[in-house]
């Protein structure tokens, strides 16, 4: 039996072992966000490129924590941090305006951590990269 040169090279792909790596080299990130100490209960963390890394990332927040593994995770290097966080969990999906019954939850992270954040935090490469982020008023 004679095997061609495409159905070999298949073959070999298909060896453990043998299958392409990450080509990002993702790194797991998880920490923690407080404010003045505080766990944010409910929002989102962003992570922004700041030396043109190709992985950006936003992660829910809940009781503080964030975390995603290596697969979903970032590249190494330089990232802008952009934080949102409320008191209260946000209204359902799909709610119809003035329908939500209860308190609207209020923002309770100070806008300077927000859309225009020059926070930044470094994701290094062969690390656990756990974080904290104490956010001050």
């Amino acid at each position: 039996m004679r095997l061609s040169l495409a159905t070999g090279s298949a073959l070999l792909l298909a060896l453990p072992g043998c299958a392409p790596t990450d080509p990002h080299y993702r790194q797991p990130v998880s920490g923690l966000v407080t404010v003045d100490g505080r766990p944010v209960p409910y929002g989102n963390i962003e992570f922004a490129p700041a030396e043109g890394q190709p992985t950006a990332l936003i992660l829910e927040v809940r009781d503080g924590r964030f975390a995603v593994a290596a697969k979903g995770g970032l590249s190494p290097g330089k990232y802008v941090v952009r934080v949102q966080g409320m008191d209260g969990p946000p209204p359902p999906p799909g709610d119809t305006p003035g329908t939500f019954v209860g308190p609207m939850p209020k923002s309770i992270v100070p806008a300077k951590y927000g859309a225009r954040s020059q926070e930044t935090v470094v994701i290094r490469p062969e690390d656990k990269n756990e974080l904290t982020l104490d956010l001050k008023n």
